[in-house]
């Protein structure tokens, strides 16, 4: 998942860099979050956490250390059931860590050229990785699970475009036009239909998803079926933050606005994912406990019906939690 993919909200002494992303099967989802592991010294780390139905239980597969460089990585899931991959984008190396059972463990080994922007999750084994070398420039393509990397567009960075996200279909590749920082700029979103070698433009109906109190530039997730993505924008209300969230099934010719979501403070951590289920969607949520500032509060806000209606499932991940499960419990908002 690219950084537009997702929305890192930053606060001070609250050091996340989490994720959500979809697992292979209806219900899967995968998240990285901030979780302190050690309760004397308040040392944060992450927590690599998995479900199988939609948030309710969640397990800790792994943690990563608060001193780990792979804390602030690409988190990325694969479509073959158990891949997962930590990727070291916009740091300075190519380092990879994948995972083969749905991170528990993980091996580690650099891949050129250094990435800016990776996505994955269509094809099995497939990862599209943006670069921005003077001696790499483009668009690369790895089919061995990010063994090895082949240019497929050289002349990729000279579009002027970010790599957003693959598709549903194999070959599909999305990225967005432009830096769009600024809220009355217009939306183009690039799409390739033959594996990153060509593009054309999307131009966004600006009359539903530009609003001038929008800021930042648009979050992009792809659907279940060609054509279908979610674009989510974000308004700031004061201080404080909400989102809307768009659906579009025709490549963006239309949109509909599916709800708003709550207002929350800087103090929350804000990241979305479409599911593996037709109309599943999720919203990740993490801050801290703000009594003690010990402990992660997480909460998944998870929708079946493309984004309209969400059940809220929350876990507080205490220092050193080492428990095989944890079951949600009542609604926590911003």
């Amino acid at each position: 998942m690219p950084v537009f993919a997702y929305l890192l909200i930053f606060n001070p002494g609250f050091n996340s860099y989490g994720q959500i992303v979809r697992g292979t099967s209806p219900g899967e989802i995968y998240l990285r979050s901030s979780w302190c592991l050690d309760q004397q010294y308040l040392q944060e780390g992450s927590a690599i956490i998995r479900s199988i139905d939609n948030g309710y239980t969640i397990t800790i597969q792994d943690s990563i250390s608060y001193n780990d460089s792979f804390g602030y990585s690409t988190f990325l899931s694969d479509s073959d059931p158990g891949k997962l991959y930590q990727i070291r984008c916009l740091v300075g190396d190519d380092s990879i860590r994948r995972s083969d059972n749905y991170g528990v463990t993980w091996i580690q080994f650099g891949s050129p050229p250094i990435p800016s922007m990776c996505v994955s999750g269509c094809v099995n084994g497939e990862i599209y990785k943006q670069s921005d070398e003077n001696l790499a420039p483009g668009l690369f393509h790895s089919t061995d699970f990010g063994v090895t990397f082949n240019s497929v567009n050289p002349t990729f960075s000279n579009l002027n475009t970010t790599l957003l996200d693959v598709g549903t279909e194999p070959g599909e590749v999305y990225g967005l036009k432009g830096d769009f920082f600024e809220t009355w700029d217009t939306i183009k979103l690039e799409y390739s239909a033959n594996y990153g070698q060509s593009f054309s433009t999307i131009l966004i109906d600006t009359s539903i998803v530009v609003w001038n109190n929008f800021s930042g530039p648009p979050i992009f997730s792809r659907g279940t079926v060609q054509g279908e993505f979610y674009l989510i924008r974000q308004h700031d209300v004061g201080a404080n933050y909400q989102y809307y969230i768009f659906h579009t099934t025709n490549y963006g010719s239309t949109f509909e606005l599916k709800s708003t979501t709550s207002s929350y403070g800087i103090n929350w951590h804000i990241y979305f994912t479409a599911g593996r289920a037709p109309g599943s969607f999720y919203i990740m949520r993490d801050t801290y406990d703000t009594v003690s500032h010990a402990y992660t509060i997480l909460c998944i806000d998870y929708s079946q019906d493309y984004g309209q209606t969400f059940t809220t499932y929350c876990h507080d991940l205490t220092p050193g939690y080492d428990a095989i499960e944890q079951k949600g419990s009542n609604n926590k908002d911003g």
